[in-house]
């Protein structure tokens, strides 16, 4: 990207002759700016998800009475799966959609992130953070039916809110190797498992809930009760 840059301020003029190696103080902050808009951008696709990103984070509900930090351990991911964990308050109870989107971002031929959570209604912004022509087409798994197919022109976005629950799978056609997954959930507590099955859900209000983890077509399940300012409700060991 930075020798892009570089080549970019060349072909506007700085690269001449008679000043081939003599950028003037007006190309360095010009260079500058755009080297720390390039690694600013490459930041941004590092952030991994935040597992509270699906919840309503507004002033009057930035926190719960009672809140409770929730730890666990759940199968670790073998052959490209992974652990997906969910909890499922009970009784169910309503909890607002949050404004603030999901982002999926195409860099380097792929899709990151690969495993995206996001809830009904919820906005999903999808990117394209570099100078090659994408596009983005989902379906729904269980059903089939198309959610939509769209071209993204380089450094362009689209935003979509998914209504219908479950998985939904993200592919290129102009480069089929790119594929990705969405599930939409109703519950605002649910995360992704690390490699060693480990996983935190902050701020879970205290309360009876159904704890859910899907690692592939699996679905292991179990009520639980959350208490405390901490509260471990791994599964690791019931599995089978």
């Amino acid at each position: 990207m930075i020798q892009r840059i570089v080549a970019n301020v060349g072909v506007n003029g700085v690269d001449q002759p008679s000043r081939r190696h003599r950028l003037s103080r007006n190309d360095l902050r010009i260079l500058a700016v755009l080297i720390a808009l390039a690694l600013t951008a490459s930041g941004c696709r590092q952030t991994p998800q935040d597992a509270s990103a699906l919840r309503d984070r507004s002033p009057a509900r930035a926190t719960d009475t009672a809140a409770s930090l929730v730890v666990g351990r759940a199968p670790p991911s073998s052959g490209g799966l992974v652990s997906i964990v969910l909890l499922e308050p009970r009784p169910a109870r309503e909890r607002p959609v949050p404004a603030e989107p999901q982002v999926m971002d195409q860099f380097g031929l792929a899709f990151s992130p690969t495993l995206l959570l996001a809830r009904p209604g919820q906005p999903v912004e999808f990117r394209n953070s570099e100078d090659t022509l994408h596009n983005v087409r989902v379906y729904h798994v269980e059903s089939r039916d198309p959610a939509f197919n769209v071209s993204l022109g380089p450094f362009g976005k689209y935003v979509y809110r998914f209504e219908r629950s479950g998985f939904y799978a993200v592919s290129c056609d102009i480069h089929p190797s790119m594929a990705a997954d969405i599930l939409i959930i109703d519950t605002p507590y649910a995360a992704v498992a690390d490699n060693d099955g480990r996983f935190t859900l902050p701020d879970v209000p205290s309360g009876s809930y159904t704890l859910v983890i899907l690692r592939g077509g699996a679905r292991i399940e179990r009520m639980v009760e959350i208490a405390g300012p901490r509260t471990d409700v791994g599964l690791h060991d019931r599995q089978e």
